[in-house]
């Protein structure tokens, strides 16, 4: 049966924009909140979960539900009325279903999914100066008490094979690791090739002039976008002296370092349109050769996430995908190990 309280939040109802995906499938936007989350009305308010529940089932179930408001008076006309053909249209919106809005990024069961992250093993590159990952092996093997186990222990600087760089990094402040929000480990992501520019140029720095040059090609940049750039370097992975410039460790690598990155006009350029993230298939969101990683710096500033070491960005479209990305929750971590996936529907690569 329905609160007392629904007659007192009827304006709610019809306020609350919706989107419906398969059969029955009717979800709502909750407008006190951020628009990207998502909620079932079911558990938006406690006043409608009732008829939501009864909506989310065949038409068979509807002859119970209807009569609440047909025959139960305590309900004026025009709220009976209203309450009727709103079921109505919702159950034949959730009947009919949607096979385009069905098919967003942000479909719960998306037909591809694509790892963009490299395991981490002996071979990872690593940061010069930095540690690389070791895998300690503690026990393995069957034990006399007739059961299998395994466990190991490892060890791995915050910035080492793919991994994500926390605003804090490079700015006093923002947000370590522990502190980002979860829907800003989410969202719409794109590709930005620039592989053609790195084949002749190694240090090449990607320009606001290619961002402009990607959305006249291929539409605005979505709101919130995790913006990936793909420079070709993903494909010397694991080889440290391609994709690095060199094999050196210590101080001693650091001017021989040489590889593509995000230039700071582009990262002024990406931070005034407010996006996400941004990452690479690269070791760094500077180029190799920079002194004062001011891209980190820029981009930093303004709370903006950043992936390194991705993989697999020759598999993805330009856009319509979305991106989750789940870090290592370390307190007051300038960065960790990230497990970043791509998902989409209807792409065949």
């Amino acid at each position: 049966m329905l609160s007392q309280n629904w007659t007192k939040n009827r304006y709610l109802f019809p306020v609350v924009p919706f989107r419906y995906s398969g059969l029955f499938g009717v979800q709502f936007v909750s407008v006190g909140a951020p628009l990207r989350s998502y909620f079932s009305v079911s558990v938006y308010r406690g006043q409608i979960s009732d008829i939501v529940e009864q909506i989310k089932f065949p038409f068979v179930k509807m002859k119970k539900l209807l009569s609440i408001f047909l025959f139960d008076h305590k309900f004026s006309a025009r709220m009976r009325l209203f309450s009727v053909c709103t079921i109505l249209l919702f159950s034949v919106i959730g009947y009919g279903g949607s096979k385009s809005l069905a098919q967003t990024p942000l479909d719960p069961l998306p037909d591809v999914m694509i790892d963009l992250s490299h395991s981490f093993d002996s071979t990872t590159i690593h940061w010069p100066t930095l540690p690389g990952f070791k895998l300690h092996e503690i026990v393995k093997g069957w034990q006399e008490a007739g059961y299998y186990i395994e466990i190991n222990s490892f060890e791995l600087a915050e910035h080492t094979g793919t991994h994500m760089d926390a605003p804090i990094h490079f700015s006093e402040g923002k947000w370590s690791v522990h502190e980002i929000p979860l829907e800003n480990l989410m969202g719409p992501g794109v590709i930005v090739d620039v592989s053609d520019q790195v084949a002749d140029n190694p240090d090449y720095q990607i320009s606001a002039d290619d961002l402009v040059s990607w959305e006249e090609e291929h539409g605005k940049l979505p709101e919130r976008a995790v913006v990936l750039f793909r420079t070709g370097f993903g494909a010397y992975w694991p080889d440290p002296a391609r994709y690095m410039g060199t094999d050196l460790l210590g101080m001693e690598a650091i001017p021989e370092l040489h590889f593509p990155g995000i230039g700071v006009d582009a990262a002024r350029w990406l931070r005034e349109r407010e996006v996400e993230s941004v990452g690479i298939d690269t070791a760094s969101l500077d180029y190799g050769q920079s002194e004062t990683y001011e891209t980190h710096q820029e981009l930093f500033a303004g709370n903006i996430i950043g992936f390194e070491n991705l993989a697999n960005l020759d598999k993805l479209p330009p856009r319509d995908f979305t991106v989750i990305a789940l870090p290592m929750k370390i307190k007051g971590g300038s960065g960790g190990p990230v497990r970043i996936i791509a998902m989409m529907n209807g792409w065949d690569g």
